[in-house]
């Protein structure tokens, strides 16, 4: 197959149950198979290691980085989660194309190759979808609009080109976004061409903390 086109990154933090039985399947199992599959966790944990390397995959890799100091703020916390592992997982990313999942979310089996088609055939820097997001309680909701900017659309449900250099900020929170809504808006700031697929690509499930 030689070197990946597409490297997923998927940041984790003691989840091996959800990430093993619902995430990393969705991935694996997509139509387009071209993939750097790389799990970063925050912190140290030999059961996500263990378990990605009884998988058998060789395209599916583990990383840690040093446990993350968050904020005591509920609020601000929600802001930044994730924030080192993600920008671990761009800077050691492989491949032309990059694309985020959370460790308890998932994609449709067609996710990264109607992405990175609508990417090419637009010939843009950004290419979304839609996302389907389920609720503790049954509820459901869908997520994903026309312009892009913060809120847009959800960490999950985009493709971008690698070299882009838009990495995760921590200041976000001095601008009162999240960090995935503040890359978005630095990104569309800086002219960044965005397109967008008008399908569910995505499955958010909320955490109902």
């Amino acid at each position: 197959m030689g070197e990946p086109l597409v490297c997923v990154v998927i940041p984790t933090y003691q989840r091996t149950q959800v990430l093993r039985d619902r995430c990393l399947p969705s991935v694996i199992g997509q139509t387009h198979q071209n993939l750097d599959i790389h799990v970063v966790g925050d912190g140290r944990n030999p059961e996500t290691r263990a378990m990605i390397e009884e998988l058998g995959d060789e395209r599916v890799r583990y990383s840690e980085v040093p446990k993350q100091v968050l904020p005591e703020d509920p609020g601000t916390r929600w802001c930044v989660i994730g924030l080192d592992n993600r920008n671990k997982g761009h800077d050691d990313a492989k491949g032309e194309y990059i694309m985020g999942l959370d460790d308890d979310d998932m994609w449709l089996p067609f996710t990264v190759e109607v992405l990175l088609g609508a990417l090419i055939r637009e010939k843009a820097d950004v290419a979304y979808g839609k996302s389907e997001a389920f609720g503790a309680d049954g509820s459901k909701a869908w997520y994903g609009n026309w312009p892009p900017m913060h809120f847009a659309y959800c960490e999950g449900a985009w493709i971008s080109k690698h070299d882009l250099g838009f990495r995760y900020d921590p200041d976000c929170v001095k601008r009162g976004l999240p960090e995935d809504g503040d890359r978005i808006d630095r990104m569309v700031a800086a002219g960044l061409k965005f397109t967008m697929v008008d399908r569910i690509v995505h499955y958010y499930y909320p955490n109902p903390r």
